[in-house]
């Protein structure tokens, strides 16, 4: 009789038996799956959908010694293969009501929309989106260039040094936790991916400065994909005429493509000097500063697909004791982030001739910028140098421009010293005259 029974239970428990290993075996291959692998599925699910859309949030944090700072910049996202794409953000830095951003392709032309006053249509996709990464803080990027090869640059997949951290859920949804490096910088990544679909739920990047650092997380929700999506979404008309696309700051300062001349510029009035490419024109201008006016005085040159600028002003006293000069430095940042509407790539304290100042380094639409802010005394000056990303990454033509800056506190001192210099090098002009 048991023999019988164990003759009928032998099935079962072989069938059991290999229920039991295969379960075991999948468990095994879900931990098995290492973060290459899971980067190159979700790889796979963005390539594969026909269309997406999400809303979203770049949060950005500014951990500083004595503060810090917060801020949100909500995002949607809408593509449709082939090449139908549109990205919309609300930008509330400096704005306290917010400004909408949208950028997009309706599968033949890309177009950009500023609000209030700029509606352009664009040379291409490619160029549309280079141009809004760094003003969306990534939005207009991060899965964009997943989706698509009309964006270009970074992607992803280039982290490196990937490792999983574990699994973990972020907002109810079960992830993967990956953490990697960013190959060309000192960022550190953190990734978190859906297990369920292989999207990307959560992006955070932290990046350390000289006197803070900085942590942007990319947050994804409300994730469709292989939906229909309205076909007026990729037509949008914006409440205002289409205008002649107009140059950015480092398009329309750029001089010919020739080598380029350095000569030495000195300013007596400005009370300094410095190698420029080119003989620098010379504007103002006046900005209200509480109950008084500050005037800016520019020197710019361009040659060689670069520009220089060396501006400078005085200011009142209440603003420059020691204890509003980071706050003075903070808000030059601020502004030349937001004049060319780029990205935050770098930053860190300098000083000339024992005098505190910063420099910082932004990305642009098609280059790169330089600035390095400097308070001498009453005075603030303010240098930037604009170039195109070239090959040769190892042009030293910010080094060249920085370094020869000098602050010269005596004019009559440097015009006899320059007259020196005539007898001994002729030729060599000073580009205003001496006194």
């Amino acid at each position: 009789m048991m023999t019988i029974l164990r003759k009928q239970l032998l099935p079962i428990i072989i069938l059991l038996a290999c229920t039991l290993c295969l379960s075991g075996h999948g468990t095994a291959q879900r931990y098995k799956l290492g973060p290459q692998a899971i980067i190159k599925r979700m790889v796979q699910s963005y390539s594969q959908c026909a269309s997406y859309k999400d809303t979203g949030m770049v949060e950005t944090t500014y951990h500083e010694a004595m503060s810090g700072r917060y801020e949100k910049m909500p995002f949607k996202i809408y593509f449709q293969r082939p090449n139908y794409l549109r990205v919309e953000w609300t930008d509330y830095s400096p704005y306290k009501d917010g400004r909408t951003r949208v950028v997009w392709s309706n599968g033949k032309e890309a177009f950009t929309y500023w609000e209030p006053e700029r509606y352009e249509k664009e040379e291409s996709v490619r160029m549309a989106f280079a141009g809004a990464n760094g003003v969306s803080k990534g939005a207009a990027h991060t899965v964009p260039r997943l989706l698509t090869e009309e964006v270009s640059g970074f992607s992803l997949p280039e982290l490196v040094n990937p490792s999983l951290v574990g699994e973990e859920e972020f907002e109810g949804e079960p992830c993967y936790h990956i953490k990697a490096k960013h190959p060309y910088s000192d960022s550190a990544y953190e990734l978190w991916i859906s297990r369920r679909d292989f999207f990307l739920r959560k992006l955070r990047i932290q990046t350390k400065y000289d006197e803070y650092y900085v942590v942007e997380d990319e947050i994804h929700r409300d994730i469709s994909a292989n939906q229909p999506i309205a076909s007026t979404l990729f037509d949008f008309k914006p409440p205002i005429p289409l205008s002649t696309r107009k140059e950015t700051e480092l398009e329309s300062s750029l001089g010919s493509d020739e080598d380029i001349k350095w000569s030495e510029f000195y300013s007596q009035e400005g009370r300094f000097k410095a190698l420029m490419p080119g003989k620098p024109t010379k504007s103002s201008i006046t900005v209200a500063a509480g109950s008084g006016q500050i005037v800016h005085n520019i020197f710019k040159a361009a040659g060689g697909g670069l520009v220089c600028v060396i501006n400078y002003a005085d200011l009142p006293e209440a603003v420059i004791n020691p204890t509003d000069i980071k706050t003075l430095f903070d808000s030059s940042r601020d502004e030349m982030l937001k004049v060319f509407e780029g990205k935050l790539a770098n930053e860190k304290s300098v000083s000339l001739q024992g005098y505190p100042g910063r420099e910082v380094q932004i990305n642009i639409s098609g280059g790169e910028a330089k600035g390095r802010f400097f308070v001498v005394k009453e005075r603030l000056y303010q240098l930037f140098i604009m170039r195109l990303k070239l090959a040769d990454e190892s042009s030293n033509e910010a080094d060249r421009f920085f370094g020869s800056f000098q602050i010269v506190p005596d004019a009559k001192s440097v015009a006899v010293l320059s007259r020196l210099k005539l007898l001994t090098e002729p030729g060599q002009l000073f580009s205003e005259p001496r006194p």
